[in-house]
């Protein structure tokens, strides 16, 4: 994305609401799912710097479920693409 068509950034005295609404977001997302912490948070902060992540992993791993989470509770959209062995 450009830069001229990119938001401003808020000021840093205005970030309060900013963290907690990630806090709550990540805390949200993350509820009910076993060792996930790490991916949450790692999609969280992909979403809030506009940038892609890949999640590999086997399956049944929740994978799909926290990213589909962190986007309901960030108020964004995902898109599902499964990769195999021959795609």
């Amino acid at each position: 994305m450009p830069e001229s068509a990119r938001p401003p950034l808020p000021s840093v005295e205005n970030l309060g609401p900013a963290v907690e609404t990630l806090k709550a977001a990540i805390l949200s997302a993350r509820r009910g799912l076993v060792e996930r912490e790490t991916l949450v948070e790692a999609l969280v902060l992909a979403a809030v710097a506009g940038e892609h992540l890949l999640v590999i992993g086997p399956p049944g791993t929740a994978k799909s479920e926290a990213a589909r989470r962190v986007a309901r509770a960030l108020g964004g959209r995902t898109f599902e693409y499964l990769l195999g062995r021959f795609t």
